[in-house]
């Protein structure tokens, strides 16, 4: 019982710690496939260490996707961009 309480403890204080923060959405555009979301998570995600950073594919026909992580404490997406067009994708 007392595992339980605990565990629920920690899982409501993480939610509500992550819910505080501001989550940064970014649509991305050339994405077509698995190894593109895994290009951009190991090559912006990983690199940048952005927290509870995501990579999708949402479109695989319009070739759309999105990234989304933790809005980084400077608010400045300028170097997220920059590595997603480093990549071959067009941040929208």
């Amino acid at each position: 019982m007392k595992k339980a309480i605990l565990f629920f403890s920690v899982s409501f204080i993480s939610s509500a710690l992550l819910q505080a923060q501001d989550i940064s959405k970014i649509q991305i555009k050339g994405m077509h496939c698995q190894s593109c979301v895994k290009t951009l998570t190991k090559n912006v995600c990983e690199k940048l260490n952005l927290a509870n950073c995501e990579v999708k594919l949402t479109n695989k026909k319009e070739e759309l996707g999105e990234m989304t992580f933790i809005t980084p404490a400077d608010k400045n997406l300028s170097p997220v961009k920059s590595l997603i067009e480093e990549h071959g994708y067009k941040p929208l």
